[in-house]
């Protein structure tokens, strides 16, 4: 019965046990997961509790709620929770701005979405594991008799085909990544294809009708419903309107948005895991990385969007060009379906342009002339492989597949020229000042030395007496990563457009430099063509223009300063720690040593005060002086442990 009366006293205790460990784990200043709160809170509550009955010679009695096993339970609990850190692994510990930050707690739904990818995990761990992917990327070295190993960048793309739309998409993504993935592994990933089998017409059926919010027959006089087109995320067909217009009907395959929704929860819990448990995670930012590729993939599946580029970028489509862009019947668009002008064309292909007489060279003059149009208005097609060029009877170009398209804005264009002009001249630092504009530079980045590094880079693919190659791209990029160089997305997306077009139209003219191409399209500066709001010569006489008053004032301002020198008076000025950075790092090392010294100092204190005999009583005992070196070592500890979590929680464990 004695034991049924301590077990009642201590369930009694839960309560203000939750308490306690809340408070612990506020004191500490580090926002933990409940799993470690609770863990800790056990851990330093049963602690409590055995100190105070160990301090009464062990009598269970004493196991009731007290003051001091409060005070112990909150100190021990603090101590836990640092003993946990201490065995966590580097990186895996919330820092910076979601230190103390106090959450409301929602467990049901955290734990419900901790579950969810679980059972995704379990079926892409399956099909990584029949495909060899864990051995061929050396994560173990066991593998059953009959599994032969296979080269890593096969073993991914063939996981990634079979893990569905979503990875297929992510695998595409990857292989225009130089400076994140291997070049073995972007040549394997290049071969993805997203054809996959139709859906049935049924599904497809209903699909489209509940677009409509009606029957095909409502709004069309035809429907072919033989698709002309499969992919991954949708499915095309061939129909004409009531007015007689041939178009081309573009639905989203049924339940795409559920799945990319329950790919998406597992893709990012995946990325944050390998980020915050991996150096390398970190260092690629994987979790930006995911990011970004869910983004792009939920504007693919928004037709409103892909329908408002369509007619942004046919209005900057010259009518004389010779390239046209579907037109969109606004009325006939949902997130979900998108009816598009039918262009009576296939893909162009050496062997149809020989079929129509018509000069190659000529054709991919005419797409480089139009994309390069597209880039000075801001928005340009993203992914124009050949299969996206269509080829009439007439000559007339086509562009179609407007899901993926890029944005640039002034800065960013201007930039993009000025790399074109110093890449042809073999100008390394032109090129890293072109960079310095719109990339993110590493802070230990040494100007002579990435100076050095992107001449050798020139001297290999410019002053070889060849053309600038496009694919150049490739080497640029990852060359920059070694310098933690960080090109933002908009520019991703624009080198692997530019690596695209580059193949389309050497498969349109073997040989055709691209590069060269683009050069002689701004030379002619070409009626019509804007940059910024002007010809690229009136931009160049605008800048000239502007500068003029600082140009003027150089001379003088150049004979101050020699004459300031000469007499011994140039004085100048630094500001130490103006980088945010460094300033947060200063800040965040004064705070440490000031919260360490007055923790040493009250501990001192306290010590000597518990020392001391003597002074009022305020209870039995125990005197005044004993009770304030008592709360002076309570918070002494709480300082001290303050610096040990935070030291702890910036990875030195």
């Amino acid at each position: 019965m004695r034991a049924v009366g301590v077990l009642a006293k201590l369930l009694l205790q839960v309560p203000v046990a939750i308490v306690t460990t809340l408070v612990a784990a506020r004191l500490l200043g580090m926002r933990r997961s409940w799993v470690g709160k609770a863990l800790a809170g056990v851990i330093g509550w049963t602690a409590a509790n055995l100190l105070v009955v160990g301090l009464a010679h062990w009598d269970w009695d004493a196991a009731e709620l007290s003051t001091a096993t409060i005070c112990f339970s909150i100190v021990l609990t603090m101590i836990t929770a640092l003993a946990l850190d201490f065995a966590a692994r580097p990186g895996t510990l919330a820092r910076g701005e979601w230190a103390g930050l106090f959450t409301v707690p929602r467990p049901v739904r955290d734990l419900r979405r901790r579950l969810e990818p679980y059972a995704r995990y379990r079926e892409l761990i399956d099909i990584a594991h029949r495909n060899g992917l864990a051995t061929a990327a050396g994560f173990t070295a066991r593998r059953r008799p009959s599994q032969e190993r296979v080269p890593v960048g096969l073993a991914l793309r063939r996981t990634l085909e079979q893990c569905g739309t979503m990875f297929v998409k992510l695998g595409q993504m990857a292989s225009t990544r130089a400076d994140l993935v291997p070049a073995e592994v972007r040549a394997e990933l290049s071969l993805l294809q997203s054809h996959v089998d139709p859906a049935p017409r049924d599904a497809m059926q209903a699909e489209l009708e509940t677009e409509l919010s009606g029957g095909v027959d409502e709004f069309f006089s035809e429907f072919d419903w033989e698709p002309i087109g499969t992919a991954s995320i949708a499915q095309a067909y061939r129909a004409r309107l009531k007015t007689g217009e041939a178009v081309v009907v573009k639905i989203q395959r049924p339940g795409m948005e559920e799945l990319v929704a329950r790919d998406t929860a597992a893709l990012l819990h995946l990325a944050r895991a390998i980020e915050l448990r991996t150096p390398q995670g970190r260092e690629m930012q994987v979790t930006e990385v995911a990011l970004e590729f869910v983004r792009t993939l939920e504007r693919e599946l928004d037709f409103l969007v892909e329908a408002a580029k369509m007619t942004e970028l046919a209005q900057a489509t010259d009518a004389e060009s010779g390239v046209r862009v579907p037109a969109v019947h606004r009325g006939l668009v949902t997130r979900r379906l998108l009816v598009q002008e039918y262009f009576d064309g296939v893909a162009i292909t050496r062997e149809r342009i020989s079929a129509l007489g018509l000069d190659g060279r000529e054709l991919a003059d005419r797409l480089v002339r139009v994309m390069i149009a597209h880039i000075l208005q801001g928005e340009f097609h993203a992914d124009l492989h050949p299969g996206n060029v269509l080829l009439g009877d007439d000559g007339t170009i086509c562009v179609i597949d407007f899901g993926s398209t890029g944005h640039l804005d002034p800065v960013q264009r201007m930039a993009i020229f000025q790399m074109m002009a110093a890449a042809t001249a073999g100008d390394a630092a032109g090129l890293r000042d072109a960079l310095e504009r719109v990339a993110t530079m590493g802070d230990d980045i040494v100007d002579a030395v990435l100076e050095q590094a992107l001449a050798r880079f020139l001297a290999k693919h410019v002053v070889s007496g060849k053309d600038l190659d496009a694919s150049a791209l490739n080497d640029l990029i990852p060359l920059l990563a070694t310098f933690d160089i960080r090109m933002p997305s908009e520019l991703t997306t624009f080198f692997r457009a530019i690596v695209q077009l580059d193949g389309t139209v050497r498969s349109i003219e073997p040989g055709y430099s691209l590069i060269d191409a683009m050069s002689r399209v701004m030379d002619r500066e070409l009626p019509g063509m804007a940059l910024l709001g002007g010809s690229v010569r009136d931009q160049l006489t605008k800048g000239l223009l502007t500068e003029l008053p600082r140009l003027r004032r150089l001379p003088a301002q150049v004979e101050r300063i020699v004459s300031l020198a000469a007499r011994g008076e140039l004085r100048g000025r630094i500001a130490l720690f103006s980088n945010e950075r460094d300033a947060r790092v200063v800040t965040t090392l004064v705070n440490r040593l000031v919260l360490g010294m007055v923790g040493g100092l009250v501990m001192v204190g306290s010590t000597v005060l518990l020392d001391t005999s003597g002074g009022a009583v305020a209870a039995g005992n125990t005197s005044y002086v004993h009770v304030f070196g008592f709360v002076g070592l309570g918070v002494a500890t709480i300082l001290l442990l303050r610096v040990v979590a935070g030291i702890v929680r910036d990875g030195y464990n």
